[in-house]
């Protein structure tokens, strides 16, 4: 018949058939554990990559609100900034078109603008004098608020100003304070901002502000601000002395 029977299969294979089977069933075994063996590194592989996605992703999107975080903080600073300027220049312009006095406007303006400037402690207004042909100092805040060495810088600034009829900022200061200041450790811990006044096409004096000891200092950032108060202040100076001389 065709039934293989033990002592034929062990004639025509050479081992016991109990032999083969459990080879077979070894080499079965062995087969099942190294597929199931390349099917857990596979499933590790895959889980790795997941995990390695998932942390990419959420760094991602830790950066992204980090970005969005800053953006947001920059554009509240700015938002900050803008109205800080909005409110200096419209107090400031409602202090000016209240009076035609020049004494008057000179005395409250520069009090008003040194109150709106958060690095100001000192706030000085010099206008050219025609009869001497000098930069006089027409008006001031408190100038207990700055050392004189601090005040002896406004000056310079102001006539550096007026003569060149350029704003002068931070970097011109250190300039300014070599010639002023004996030594280094005399130098005073402020600086300087200060911008030209101009009416009828000339210059007509200058607005200096000097910050306080130990606060924080004047920046180039601070300079549109001024600039645009230097303007308002110099249109109401213009129409108080067409006022006067009617």
């Amino acid at each position: 018949g065709s039934v293989i029977n033990a002592p034929m299969f062990l004639s025509l294979v050479g081992i016991p058939v109990q032999v083969f089977r459990a080879i077979t069933g070894v080499a079965m075994s062995y087969f099942v554990i190294a597929l199931l063996r390349g099917f857990q590194r596979e499933m590790e592989r895959k889980l790795e990559e997941a995990n390695q996605a998932r942390l990419t992703a959420q760094e991602e999107s830790l950066q992204a609100q980090r970005r969005i975080h800053e953006e947001t903080e920059a554009l509240n600073q700015d938002l900050r900034q803008a109205t800080r300027e909005l409110s200096a220049l419209f107090e400031t312009s409602r202090i000016l078109s209240s009076t035609l006095d020049l004494d008057t406007i000179l005395r409250e303006s520069i009090f008003k603008i040194v109150s709106l400037l958060e690095p100001a402690g000192l706030g000085m207004i010099y206008l050219y004098d025609a009869q001497s042909r000098q930069l006089v100092l027409a008006s001031h805040s408190d100038s207990k608020a700055a050392s004189p060495l601090a005040m002896n810088l406004a000056d310079v600034m102001a006539k550096q100003a007026f003569e060149t009829a350029q704003p002068v900022c931070c970097p011109d200061v250190m300039d300014a304070l070599n010639g002023l200041a004996e030594t280094p450790e005399n130098r005073p811990n402020t600086n300087v901002l200060g911008v030209p006044l101009t009416a009828q096409g000339k210059v007509a004096g200058a607005l200096v502000l000097v910050s306080r000891e130990g606060s924080p200092v004047f920046s180039p950032d601070d300079m549109p601000l001024v600039q645009a108060l230097g303007g308002q202040l110099s249109i109401a100076i213009e129409n108080a002395q067409l006022y006067e001389s009617l």
